[in-house]
């Protein structure tokens, strides 16, 4: 099994992997008529904090992973198409972005997804089965890394990596003749191949930074229930141009997911069921 820590402890990945903030410039007060409450998750010697909107008409909530930029205020889009489809949602920085403590390593976000996945199921109330996990770019690493370890409802990876191998390569081409320079880890295409949770990938067909082949390979990857939504003419981030068609996606597919009986049948086209 490829893991998060497989050589990448190092300060030379640190420094290309993590680009933290931590100035949190927008608080809000509510999303999507949520309330926002402020939660404090320890992880080792360190504690995470982040944010939780509790709809307490639903029993499913959205663990959010972001991405190696930003932090938790850089995702309240996301959160507000996650919260219109009826979840709740439970946003968290990891160590050295916001307001959590330490520094980012991969070992270290992994742990903080884990610390995260805790505190739903053991201190929020979740059952394992109504936790549905979303990974935006690195966060998908994360999020994925959960899914292998923890049961999940379903997962939502967006603008996600194949391989940390293959981006690299795909930015760096001179790696390609020496890749025992790059750990063949955070493999979130093969943790797919033995996930059976719904799956939607959204990707970006005009993304510079993740390529949208990646997109491509985390769906032919995946071996149980999946989607793809290809939002056309989109970079890296989706957010404003297609954020419609974002919240679209994640309504749908959380609802297939909330109906308790997602499709069976593996699906290889690129749109969801409209449910009018």
């Amino acid at each position: 099994m490829l893991s998060c820590s497989a050589g990448l402890s190092s300060p030379l990945y640190t420094h290309f992997l993590f680009f933290p903030q931590k100035e949190i410039r927008t608080t809000p007060e509510e999303i999507g008529g949520i309330a926002r409450q402020d939660v404090t998750i320890s992880v080792g010697k360190s504690k995470i904090y982040g944010w939780y909107f509790k709809n307490p008409a639903s029993p499913y909530v959205v663990l959010v992973s972001h991405g190696n930029g930003g932090n938790i205020g850089s995702v309240r889009w996301i959160a507000n198409n996650l919260i219109s489809a009826g979840a709740s949602v439970l946003l968290y920085d990891y160590r050295g972005y916001g307001m959590s403590d330490g520094h980012p390593t991969v070992e270290s976000i992994c742990g903080d997804g884990d610390a995260a996945y805790t505190y739903l199921t053991k201190t929020a109330g979740y059952t394992p089965d109504k936790v549905i996990v979303y990974g935006q770019s690195l966060g998908c690493a994360v999020a994925c890394s959960v899914a292998d370890k923890h049961q999940v409802a379903g997962m939502i990876l967006q603008s996600g990596f194949s391989s940390l191998r293959h981006v690299a390569f795909q930015h760096f081409p001179i790696l390609q003749h020496a890749p025992m320079l790059v750990p063949n880890a955070l493999d979130n295409a093969s943790i797919l191949g033995r996930c059976n949770a719904p799956l939607l990938v959204i990707h970006g067909d005009d993304d510079k930074v993740v390529p949208f082949d990646n997109g491509e390979e985390l769906f032919k990857a995946a071996s149980g229930t999946k989607y793809m939504v290809v939002c056309h003419n989109s970079g890296h981030r989706l957010f404003p141009e297609s954020n419609e068609q974002h919240r679209d996606a994640v309504q749908t597919f959380i609802k297939e997911i909330m109906s308790g009986a997602p499709p069976s049948v593996k699906v290889s086209h690129t749109e969801l069921p409209s449910h009018g």
